[in-house]
């Protein structure tokens, strides 16, 4: 019995290394798209994707506004900055064989002026009496998803300034 469990316990930490040593060198590719059903164009670039997008989104038209490329693991995410005010942290969880876990967190940047009583931060709103603007970030959205390394996955919310368009970004990972 001993045996097996000092055989057990360095084939675990190996297999900890393994993958970690895995999620260190995951590529993650960043696409910020603008989605609307105002009308039906899309981009070139996005004609590889544009049934699994309008499926997913159920949106007409696609304009690919911007992208990121870069590696990222566990401790260090890639933090792309897909428009004015947000940005997307996406972090590369685990990987088994070719399927990639993958976190990701949409923030926004918000400015809270003096004497705004937005109700985000009860301590603050009670005291201000005029003070100066407090800038902080909100999360939008946040999801983690499994998937096969050189795919995508969409993550969406509604864009900024109304309206009916949304925000969507197209992560992948190798």
């Amino acid at each position: 019995m001993q045996t097996r469990l000092a055989f057990l316990i360095p084939l675990a930490a190996l297999l900890a290394a393994a993958t970690a040593r895995a999620a260190e060198d995951t590529s993650i590719q960043v696409w910020t798209i603008r989605g609307t059903n105002a009308d039906k164009e899309v981009a070139a670039e996005l004609k590889s994707i544009e049934a699994e997008l309008k499926k997913q989104t159920r949106c007409t038209g696609f304009k690919l506004l911007k992208q990121e490329n870069g590696k990222a693991d566990s401790a260090k995410p890639l933090v792309a900055a897909p428009i004015t005010n947000y940005k997307a942290v996406v972090t590369p969880l685990e990987r088994k064989g070719n399927r990639i876990k993958i976190d990701v967190e949409i923030k926004r940047t918000v400015t809270v002026q003096p004497g705004d009583k937005d109700g985000k931060d009860k301590k603050r709103d009670k005291e201000d009496k005029g003070g100066k603007p407090v800038t902080r970030e909100e999360t939008v959205t946040h999801t983690s998803f499994t998937i096969d390394a050189g795919t995508s996955q969409f993550v969406s919310v509604n864009y900024p300034g109304g309206g009916n368009d949304l925000l969507i970004i197209a992560v992948s990972a190798k």
